[in-house]
């Protein structure tokens, strides 16, 4: 049941946001698609959707471990500092003229809209998905290793091998900050002294 609900809420939010954004400008920002990612349904990739799919879980999984939801949010924000610049310069999707300030080619608007978007999928997810003591092992494994990747190979690659530096701090950056209140090492708890205990 909670993989079902994963996919269903997961894709069904992420078709959902872009149908609506490329038809009228919000959440994200005035932008459309190109034919170059295949299927396309009501003029969004099929496969968009699931690639908010591909996230959700470990960004869920992450917020739980940080303790804090908006957690969620900003890892879809920091992602997509990543993902944005590169999918745009390789023509998957090309964003309209707008007034909104601009990030490496990319409307703020945009981020404003993963943060909305990306904080409903937490809140729903959070309530439909347990949380489980026994998924303590997954849970620090997982974004661990996909968050972890993510973060490094997008790095490393935007700085030396896609030619794109600022794109690469910048992200790294934004990202890597949100991933240390992730996995930072959980304070000790002091123990009492004795004349503490005694008192």
């Amino acid at each position: 049941r909670a993989a079902v609900a994963l996919v269903v809420v997961c894709c069904g939010a992420g078709f959902a946001a872009e149908a609506i954004g490329i038809r009228t400008g919000w959440p994200f920002g005035r932008y459309h698609y190109n034919h170059t990612l295949g299927l396309q349904l009501l003029a969004v990739p099929v496969v968009v959707p699931m690639a908010w799919a591909m996230v959700g879980w470990p960004f869920l999984l992450a917020a739980r471990r940080a303790g804090r939801l908006v957690v969620g949010p900003l890892l879809f924000v920091t992602w997509d500092l990543f993902l944005d610049p590169q999918m745009v310069g390789d023509g998957h999707w090309r964003w309209l003229p707008t007034r909104w300030p601009k990030v490496h080619g990319i409307p703020v608007s945009n981020a404003l809209g993963w943060f909305a978007v990306g904080a409903l999928l937490t809140v729903v997810l959070d309530r439909l998905v347990p949380n489980r003591a026994s998924d303590a092992t997954t849970i620090a494994a997982l974004p661990s290793v996909l968050l972890g990747w993510t973060w490094f190979s997008q790095t490393l690659g935007n700085i030396v091998f896609f030619h794109r530096p600022t794109v690469g701090v910048t992200g790294g950056v934004a990202m890597g900050a949100v991933l240390l209140s992730v996995f930072r090492p959980a304070r000790a708890v002091r123990s009492p002294s004795p004349v503490a205990a005694v008192t």
